[in-house]
Parts: structure tokens; sequence; C-alpha cells
């Protein structure tokens, strides 16, 4: 998605739609309210492979018990087949269905304001120390796995935006292509002309 000004002539703003994603689903909602990035992924990923074993050990072993039963009486089985996909249904509704907010990214005057659904953060660009793009894979090998690593994805293409800070840990910002090369672009002028500012 391209890049559109914004209220101010002297800022632009960059957009990311809002995606399916299963990480935003009630229960990956509900662990990141009380666990960090990285616990809540660790711990939604285990969750979801349990209740999915527990499904079908819940099905194989009413199955052999209700076997006689269910063959015996056609009504009784259509009921336990359509209690068994309300149950599936009911667990993929609150353990895999969500949806990432948009990420909208304000180049503005001074600073860098990133803005995805209840989190925000401004970046000044004299607190600058790097701008540049790396891999995807790189992305989920390496920074990814960082508590420190503020993360803001609104697309994941072949490659995402990282920027570092002289204080705090890196951002990473996901937008799709055309919006992303413009951004990179821009920071790395901002940063260019702002005081240099030294590694952390």
């Amino acid at each position: 998605m391209h890049d559109a000004p914004s209220g101010s002539v002297a800022s632009r703003t960059f957009h990311a739609p809002h995606r399916f994603h299963p990480g935003y689903s009630w229960l990956g909602r509900w662990l990141r309210r009380r666990t960090d990035r990285q616990q809540g992924e660790a711990l939604h990923i285990l969750i979801v492979t349990g209740l999915v074993l527990g499904l079908l050990l819940v099905h194989y072993v009413s199955w052999t018990l209700f076997y006689e039963l269910l063959e015996a009486a056609p009504l009784h089985q259509q009921i336990y087949w359509l209690s068994q996909a309300a149950l599936l249904g009911v667990t993929a509704a609150l353990c895999l269905v969500g949806v990432r907010p948009a990420l909208v990214v304000t180049a503005r005057p001074r600073a860098l304001h990133v803005e995805q659904g209840d989190r925000s953060l401004t970046v000044p660009y004299d607190a600058l120390t790097s701008v540049q793009l790396i891999t995807a894979r790189r992305f989920h090998r390496h920074e990814r796995r960082y508590a420190a690593t503020r993360v803001f994805l609104g697309a994941v293409p072949d490659e995402v935006l990282l920027v570092r800070r002289a204080e705090g840990g890196p951002v990473v910002l996901g937008l799709p292509p055309s919006a992303q090369d413009a951004l990179h672009a821009h920071l790395e002028t901002r940063h260019a002309v702002s005081p240099s500012v030294p590694a952390a």
C-alpha cells in the first residue's frame, strides 16, 4: 500500500492494513496481556497443540465407548458428529481466529510515530543509530528472539525494516514493499541530517 500525506504538510503516513493472524485470537490476546511477547507466542503454540491433541483423544475415546450405541441410532450419531464439529469450531474461534490491527507509521518533522492497535511508540530522529532492511529470515531467526525488540508488523514481505535507537531495543517495522522502501529512504535522510548519536 502506498504512502499518503497526513494532516501536516511536513509529515508522511504509511499504512499496512489489518490482516488475519492467530496470535490476535481471544487466547492470543489473553496471553499477551499476562506475559511478554516471547512467552505469549510460545504459550499460545503450546496450548493450541495441547488442545488439538486433547480433542483428538476425546474423539477417539468417545467413539470407541459409544460406537455400538451410535451405530444403532442414526439420530444419536448425527448429534455426536454435530457436537464434535461444534467443539472443534469453538476451539478454533477462541484460539486461532484473530485479526492483527492495521499498522500506521507517521513520519513527523522531528520523530517517527508508530501505532498498531493499543500499542504505540515514538522514535525521535536524533535517537536513530542505524536504519536498514533485513531479510524476513534474519528477523525470525535473530531480532524476533530478543526480548527488547519492539515488533510492529502489518505485513511480512521478503524484507523488514530494522531501526536501532541510542536508548531502548531495536524496532522492527513490516510494511508493504512500496511503503517500506519510501519509509526507509525517508529515515536514512533524516538520520543523515540528525546530530550524530553514538551506538549503544
